[in-house]
């Protein structure tokens, strides 16, 4: 194939991408221009919600983030016959561990971080008595 083929092989190309780019690109400014931005649920709405509800519990063990919508709130610690929740929830970082994490790890010290649902939590257990 000579260079001349090459370069129109890939004038083509570009222009077929750009053809197919151009209706999306428009569609979104469009979008963005015509429709309301929506405010994103709020921890205090979704309190709201939840009032009346058992499951309001909730409510006490988390603090509004804007990027992740909630996280645990700092030093949380409930009754021990509270229900589902109880005992040490939230350390003063936020963390579900009983004591402070250092920002600084100590030489040959390992740690793991555990993301995940509800079996992660440990929801109805004490954190001892949890996997994690």
């Amino acid at each position: 194939m000579s260079a001349g083929a090459a370069s129109r092989r890939k004038l083509r190309g570009a222009l077929l991408a750009a053809a197919l780019l151009a209706p999306l690109l428009v569609a979104e400014v469009a979008v963005r221009a015509l429709l309301p931005e929506q405010a994103p649920i709020r921890l205090g709405q979704l309190g709201d919600v939840l009032e009346n509800d058992p499951r309001a519990q909730f409510m006490d063990l988390v603090a509004p983030d804007p990027e992740l919508f909630w996280r645990l709130a700092p030093s949380v610690r409930l009754a021990e016959d509270r229900q589902p929740f109880y005992g040490r929830i939230a350390n003063a970082q936020g963390l579900r561990e009983e004591r402070e994490i250092g920002r600084v790890k100590a030489p040959g010290e390992q740690r793991l971080l555990f993301v995940g649902d509800s079996c992660t939590f440990g929801y109805l257990l004490a954190p001892e008595q949890s996997y994690v």
